[in-house]
Order: C-alpha cells, then structure tokens, then sequence
C-alpha cells in the first residue's frame, strides 16, 4: 500500500480518479461495521468467500505473508481475473456503490492511513454471521477440526504427500455431502469451508495432480 500511496502523492492525486485500480485487485475484506451488509442480504453469501483461520496469506499492511491470526471474509473475484466481482470494468463503476464495505468507503489510494486503520480493526468472521445457525456452525466446526490449515502445515513440512492427498479428497467430499445434506447453494460453500483446499494448497508450491 505505501507504494500505491507514494505513486499517487508523485502523480498530485487528491481524489479519486475512477481508474478502478482498486476494485482491480481483488474484493475488500468484511469489518464487524459491515455485518449489517451480509445480515440484511445486500451482499449475499453466494457473494463472498472465507480466508480461512491459520491460512497462509499476503498481508497487504504489513506487507509480509504468514498463517492468518482468524477467519478473514471477502468479497469473490471475477471468475478468471483478480477484479472485485462488483466491479463492472466497461464503466469504471461499482454495483453496490451505496452499500459498499468500509474498506472501500475509505480507501485512498493517495492517502493510505485510513485503509491501514480499518484494516486493522476487528475482522468479520464466520462465527459472526452463522454461529446461531446449528445446522451449519457444526458442519464448520466439523470441516474445520479435520482439515485445519496448522495441520495441512505440519503435512507440507513432512512431505507428507499421502496425507496431503488425502486431506483434498476429505475437503472436496465434505462440500459434496454439505451439499446433499443441506440443499445450500453451492456458490456458498466457499464462505462455510474457505476455498477448496485443492486451490489452496497451491501456494505451499504443492500441485495436487501431482500427489493424488
């Protein structure tokens, strides 16, 4: 972000010039100020995507990668590029303009404090929207307990390719009987369970092909 910042401030930019680099980038992470968004159904979880707890994951602030303290949500990318699925790139404009989260209310890219400051602010997390729902909280729970990312680490770091191969396939059949069990849309699944770890485990320089 500091490079963003430095660019704009030698280009004399003090407001936003609609160029969508931003938007570009991937989609904005949920704040507890957001939960109203998700709640209400202005954005809706077919929409949005889990980081999930202990994940490895670039740190844009901080500007380092490492295991993520707790869930991060986001807002999905286009299918094939890295824009903000609200971003409609033919008229350089945001779909939920008026409802859009306080990452993108603040963001500057002339000014990064203000984005730095609310990113540091509690994250919304999965618990936060659906720990009241049982029937889905304990599919998480379950999902979790098996295939949580210190454990997927502790594979990578052993070389563990059976195990490794073994976790994809319990990921890849637990969303199937998620599914089956609940009737939920299948574009939600990647907010109950994270992305599918058969993506994921990609940036451990692992190819799935390649162990299952």
């Amino acid at each position: 972000m500091e490079d963003a910042a430095n660019t704009a401030d030698a280009a004399g930019i003090s407001e936003c010039q609609r160029c969508g680099t931003c938007c570009r980038k991937g989609g904005p992470a949920f704040h507890q100020s957001d939960k109203a968004l998700i709640e209400t159904g202005r954005i809706k979880l077919a929409d949005i995507y889990t980081v999930r707890q202990g994940e490895p994951a670039f740190d844009n602030v901080a500007n380092k990668a490492g295991p993520l303290a707790t869930d991060i949500i986001k807002i999905k990318s286009e299918r094939g590029s890295a824009n903000c699925k609200f971003y409609d790139d033919k008229i350089a404009a945001c779909a939920i303009y008026e409802d859009r989260p306080e990452e993108c209310r603040v963001m500057k890219c002339w000014d990064t404090r203000d984005i730095e400051a609310v990113y540091r602010q509690p994250h919304l997390t999965r618990e936060d929207l659906i720990g009241n729902v049982p029937e889905w909280w304990a599919l998480v729970m379950e999902h979790h307990q098996e295939s949580d990312y210190e454990r997927i680490g502790r594979m990578v770091e052993a070389d563990d390719k059976e195990a490794l191969a073994y976790m994809i396939r319990y990921d890849r059949h637990f969303r199937e009987l998620a599914r089956e069990k609940t009737g939920v849309d299948a574009r939600v699944l990647d907010f109950l369970f994270g992305m599918p770890l058969e993506n994921t485990i990609r940036r451990y320089g692992i190819v799935p092909g390649e162990i299952m």
